[in-house]
């Protein structure tokens, strides 16, 4: 009942008898013993316990063997007791009587100010509430603790927007060190990983998430990552500086079919190399000479310090290649930019005999031209492109001469 204060009980309580007589209006009493008596206030006893004359009566305090009493407990009547009538702590018909009106009452109890609320009660009492559009912080809701025995507990907005923040658009960083990360659906959408050696990761267990839940993978370590599904299946093997989505499909299983990849970010590969995939998984690395699709020597300078009328070697504008098959068309360029006050030739060679020539003559200043040769079906071998310059005179101190400190730049030397 509302506003009932507890009453404690023992189930060793010793009995007891009066040590002297009371009235009926006395409030204390005097007992032969209180030993294994409730130590805690109220508790109830009956005085003349059993006979024609029973009391009962509330205990509010004791000190040593004196009591201080309630009288007229439950409807009894105040009467005088003699010395040695029997005392006992009792379970009374008013406890049973409480506890069957508490399990009867719908408001006022457990301290609740008015009605108790059903399970029925719940959705209309929430349809019926005032609407808020914006959450803020401090505001609360309840939650059924799974991880606590399934205990109702309160929420603030806060939490939960630090709970999305972190798993959607947050990011964890992890140091390789040869060992497994193990995501869960808390987990944050983005996994750095860091360091010098490999590392496992293990996505989470499918049924956990929704369909269409990705994780992002990037791994900026030096070693390699491996993605497997929850129950230790390969999906993919991760290179240094790439990184790849993982996304799942399926809401059953734990092994790879219930995953979906693609690489998000392929890195930079040093100079000179090229990206190659083998088995699905990209590289980077030098390329072989079969990759061989386009070669280019940036800018090399051929300076000619004495006039010749013998063809020469453009300094930097050899090329060594070998085309991928044997039906190919492969096209030779050279691109020049000429500075003489003389005529100058040019000379493509492919594995030593020409097969394109060119000259520009009496050039004041600069001037820029192109020369581009196309061959059919070469060999599935080493082939050597060079680029020949020589005077288009016979006379150094003729205007056809190539005079000391003459210099052709040839911007670039490319084969395709």
């Amino acid at each position: 009942m509302a506003g009932t204060p507890n009453r404690y009980y023992s189930a060793v309580a010793a009995d007891a008898t009066l040590t002297a007589p009371i009235t009926s209006g006395a409030t204390s009493v005097s007992v032969s013993t209180v030993t294994g008596w409730p130590s805690t206030y109220p508790f109830t006893v009956a005085l003349d316990w059993n006979t024609a004359q029973e009391e009962l009566v509330d205990v509010t305090n004791v000190i040593g063997l004196t009591l201080t009493i309630t009288r007229q407990v439950d409807s009894t009547v105040a009467v005088e007791h003699n010395t040695g009538a029997v005392v006992r702590h009792v379970l009374t018909a008013r406890d049973i009587r409480e506890a069957q009106q508490h399990m009867a009452n719908t408001t006022g109890v457990h301290g609740i100010t008015g009605a108790l609320m059903g399970v029925t009660d719940l959705a209309p009492t929430i349809d019926a509430a005032t609407s808020k559009a914006t959450p803020v912080d401090a505001d609360e809701m309840a939650l059924v603790d799974s991880a606590a025995s399934n205990v109702i507990k309160k929420l603030t907005w806060a939490n939960v927007v630090a709970t999305i923040r972190a798993t959607f658009f947050g990011y964890a960083t992890t140091a390789t060190a040869a060992g497994t990360t193990t995501l869960t659906v808390s987990s944050a959408i983005k996994q750095f990983f860091t360091g010098t050696t490999t590392q496992t990761v293990l996505l989470p267990v499918t049924s956990t998430l929704s369909a269409g839940r990705s994780f992002d993978i990037i791994n900026k370590s030096t070693g390699i990552v491996t993605v497997q599904s929850s129950g230790a299946n390969a999906i993919v093997a991760i290179p240094a500086g790439m990184s790849a989505e993982f996304t799942c499909i399926l809401i059953t299983g734990t092994t790879a079919a219930s995953w979906n990849y693609q690489f998000l970010d392929f890195g930079i590969g040093t100079t000179g190399q090229v990206l190659t995939v083998a088995g699905g998984v990209p590289s980077w690395a030098a390329p072989a000479a079969s990759q061989v699709s386009k070669l280019t020597f940036v800018s090399p300078t051929a300076t000619f310090t004495t006039s010749s009328t013998t063809a020469v070697d453009a300094t930097g504008y050899t090329i060594t290649f070998t085309p991928v098959s044997a039906t190919n068309n492969i096209r030779v360029e050279a691109n020049v930019v000429v500075s003489s006050a003389a005529g100058v030739n040019f000379k493509i060679l492919l594995d030593g005999a020409s097969i394109k020539a060119g000259n520009i003559m009496g050039v004041p200043a600069e001037s820029a031209f192109t020369l581009v040769a196309y061959i059919n079906n070469l060999s599935v071998a080493a082939h050597t492109v060079k680029l020949q310059v020589w005077s288009a005179g016979t006379n150094s101190t003729s205007i056809y001469g190539v005079t000391a400190g003459d210099s052709s730049t040839f911007s670039t030397l490319e084969v395709y």
